[in-house]
C-alpha cells in the first residue's frame, strides 16, 4: 500500500510517499511483519493512493472524488527497457549504455522516452524510484 500526503516544513509543504509492504503473512493471509518507508513522493500533489500485489501485478487506485477503488492497468517493460533502467541504476551514461547494449545512442533515447512516457515520470532518477517502488527491475 502507498499514499502520499504533506507535512509541513517551516513555512514550506512536502509532499511525502508513505509505503508499506508486507514481509510476512499469518496462515490466515494477515499481515503479520511489514517494512514501512518514507520518502519524497514522486506524484505532484497529495492523496495518490495505491495497492499493488507483486506476485498477481494488479494495481488499484483509490480515487478521492468517486470514493472508490479503480483497477489500473499495470506497467509492462520490454526487456531493452529494463536493461537500461538497470544500467542506468549502475551508473552507466545513455553513451555507454549503447555501447553495451549494442544499440545506437538514438536507439537508446527512445527507450528511455518510451519509459518515461509509460512510468509518466520527467527523468532517470523518477524512473528508477518508481521502478524500483514497482518491482519492474
Amino acid at each position: 500500500m502507498s499514499y502520499d500526503f504533506h507535512i509541513t516544513h517551516g513555512d514550506r509543504l512536502l509532499l511525502v510517499n508513505h509505503k508499506i509492504t508486507p514481509l510476512a503473512m499469518t496462515d490466515e493471509g494477515r499481515v503479520w511483519l511489514a517494512l514501512c518507508t518514507v520518502s519524497l513522493s514522486p506524484h505532484k500533489e497529495a492523496g495518490h493512493i495505491e495497492f499493488f500485489q507483486f506476485h498477481t501485478g494488479e494495481k488499484r487506485e483509490y480515487s478521492l472524488e468517486a470514493h472508490r477503488w479503480k483497477s489500473r492497468e499495470t506497467i509492462t517493460l520490454k526487456p531493452e527497457e529494463k536493461q537500461i533502467l538497470t544500467l542506468s541504476a549502475q551508473g552507466y551514461t545513455m553513451k555507454e549504455i549503447a555501447e553495451k547494449m549494442l544499440r545506437s545512442f538514438d536507439t537508446v533515447k527512445f527507450y528511455r522516452r518510451q519509459i518515461f512516457e509509460k512510468l509518466d515520470v520527467q527523468n532517470i532518477t523518477e524512473a528508477l524510484a518508481l521502478a524500483t517502488n514497482y518491482g519492474l527491475v
